[in-house]
């Protein structure tokens, strides 16, 4: 079905309308520390530990129509552990505008040997795209409640594949990410959030995304089982550091 472009142009309006903005743990976190360094240069977002070299990065693709900021709570997590994290705003809140803005990354920070892909929703699909076609330049990848893109897929890749998601509180996947199993790996490993939400992956406010279901857990709760896991899954990919 063709879908005109007035329609489309409109529906990305509206969306820049009602962007989903950072909230008050992303505020929060937003701040320098003895432990950690944040510096925000459009479009880069980073969070670098301080006095300890990291030798692994993250770069982090946020969710569609969401500013890069709402991920700095996990960001700062990841900091706190010795890992460098890169989160790249995108033109318009779009990744697919940007699908290949992580290869800009690297060569900024030549001293970090080790990079893990990693992206939310729409970021998250967009991401997987660039890890199937540069598999060499990355260490692993982390998807946040998303799967890859529609033509795309990660069943073959060589890449340890993290897929972290909102689920009932039975631990089911949403049905799109149960429909979506094919395109993981046979060796992916899949960690539910029961009771979370989609948007709850970061701190926010507003936005246009419509969830399937009202969070059971509160947004802190959620955050902190979001940041576990991601460590959990960092680490098993790569250590912080060489030491």
């Amino acid at each position: 079905m063709l879908v005109p472009l007035g329609f489309i142009g409109g529906q990305i309006g509206w969306m820049q309308l009602n962007p989903a903005t950072p909230g008050a743990a992303a505020e929060a976190a937003l701040a320098s520390s003895g432990d950690v360094e944040v510096s925000y240069e459009d479009p880069w977002l980073i969070f670098a530990p301080r006095g300890r070299p990291p030798a692994t990065g993250l770069i982090l693709y946020p969710g569609a129509n969401s500013d890069v900021r709402g991920y700095a709570p996990l960001l700062r997590a990841l900091a706190e552990a010795g890992y460098l994290g890169v989160g790249i705003q995108m033109p318009l809140r779009l990744a697919l505008l940007r699908p290949e803005a992580a290869a800009e990354v690297p060569p900024a920070f030549p001293k970090v040997t080790r990079w893990i892909a990693i992206g939310h929703s729409m970021g998250g699909a967009t991401i997987s795209g660039y890890a199937r076609d540069y598999p060499e330049r990355l260490a692993g990848v982390i998807l946040l409640d998303a799967y890859p893109l529609e033509g795309t897929t990660l069943a073959d890749s060589p890449l340890p594949v993290w897929h972290i998601h909102r689920a009932r509180p039975d631990g089911s996947p949403p049905d799109k990410h149960a429909a979506h199993r094919h395109t993981f790996p046979p060796h992916a490993i899949s960690v539910p959030i029961p009771g979370g939400n989609h948007m709850q992956f970061g701190s926010f406010v507003g936005g246009t995304y419509r969830e399937d279901w009202e969070a059971q857990i509160s947004e802190a709760a959620q955050l902190r089982q979001v940041e576990d896991a991601v460590l959990r899954a960092a680490r098993a990919i790569a250590p912080p550091n060489d030491e």
